[in-house]
């Protein structure tokens, strides 16, 4: 079980999302909270190189897969092959749909951070932002990890939403993003 699925519960998300709290922004800023003391509990560390983080990840050992999962790598272009928010999502569900003042969240989320639109409900912006945490805390030779989002896709419905802040860092187009996550939750690059 991934850290994000032991941490973010059902009982959490009714506390800090709730239908009585439409202080979006506020919100929004538990949520990035959240994320970052999450990240805190990774035991992160300093590379030597960026080879050396990719065997620890082939290995299962780096804090991306502590945090989420094992992902399918191709050079620093990283495909979660499931989504660690499925748990949650399944929880907070009624009759089978999110709660309507989510996508209030993630809309007032996308109009702030308009290049980092690859968001499909607020959990992806928990899941998100603590790993541009994460990045950020890694230092490589010294020098702080980046990591982009690209895209993401709902295990569930298919759809895909892209950053353009990721997509500006790939050589892909949507269709060979889309072809990549076929099947798979969500893409992101390391520089």
């Amino acid at each position: 079980m991934s850290l994000l699925e032991k941490k973010l519960t059902k009982k959490w998300a009714d506390e800090v999302i709730s239908a009585d709290n439409q202080l979006i922004l506020a919100i929004i800023h538990d949520l990035q909270e959240t994320a970052k003391s999450i990240a805190d509990e990774l035991g992160i560390k300093d590379y030597e190189s960026i080879e050396v983080l990719f065997e620890e990840h082939e290995k299962g050992k780096d804090p991306f897969v502590k945090l989420e999962g094992q992902a399918d790598r191709e050079g620093n272009l990283m495909v979660l092959k499931n989504c660690p928010m499925t748990k949650i999502l399944n929880d907070v569900m009624v009759d089978g749909k999110l709660p309507g003042h989510y996508q209030k969240i993630v809309d007032k989320y996308k109009d702030i951070y308009k290049t980092k639109g690859a968001i499909l409900h607020p959990f992806c912006i928990v899941h998100q932002v603590i790993r541009a945490a994460i990045g950020e805390h890694i230092k490589i030779n010294s020098k702080k990890l980046t990591v982009y989002q690209v895209a993401c896709r709902s295990m569930s419905s298919g759809k895909i939403v892209y950053a353009t802040e990721g997509m500006n860092r790939v050589t892909m187009d949507k269709a060979d993003i889309d072809k990549k996550l076929e099947g798979k939750a969500c893409m992101y690059i390391i520089k």
